[in-house]
């Protein structure tokens, strides 16, 4: 049993989940994003669960996960993530990088992707229905617009 700051907190999937909130609307838009006010992931559950996300520009000490919703699907989750950076090594400000990651059933991910961070500088706005797993993105500081689909294997494409 893996335990994190002394507490009996086991790190599971199931565990994990909880951090979050249950996506419940037919649409999809920044407010997916929003968080529950103890919501910051402990490290254990950021060293088991998005080990594969965890690269990026902000020195490792100045860098914190925050849990917000996630979608559940027949055959995958869909986890919606802020990566926050209060320190980069690269001269931004400070900043949340919005992520949305996919797991199977058994916690293992599938495959995950930023949409994008928001700062002081830059941002952007997110768009989609639940349903159709099709994620609009624009980047209004350079007005660019992307698309993302979730295919039915829980793969970000």
């Amino acid at each position: 049993e893996q335990k994190q700051n002394g507490s009996s907190e086991e790190v599971t999937f199931t565990n994990y989940l909880k951090y979050f909130g249950l996506w419940d609307k037919p649409y999809i838009d920044d407010s997916i994003y929003k968080h529950k006010e103890k919501s910051e992931l402990p490290h254990s559950f950021v060293t088991a669960f998005l080990s594969s996300a965890q690269e990026c520009d902000c020195w490792p000490k100045n860098i914190y996960w925050q849990a917000c919703n996630y979608i559940e699907k027949e055959n995958f989750y869909i986890l919606f993530v802020l990566r926050c950076c209060d320190f980069s090594k690269n001269p931004e400000p400070r900043y949340a990088e919005k992520l949305i990651l996919t797991y199977d059933k058994t916690g293992k991910m599938i495959d995950f992707r930023s949409l994008g961070k928001s700062s002081e500088k830059e941002g952007n706005k997110i768009e989609a229905e639940s349903n159709s797993l099709h994620i609009g993105v624009t980047e209004y500081n350079i007005k660019k617009y992307r698309e993302y689909t979730v295919d039915l294997n829980g793969k970000i494409n």
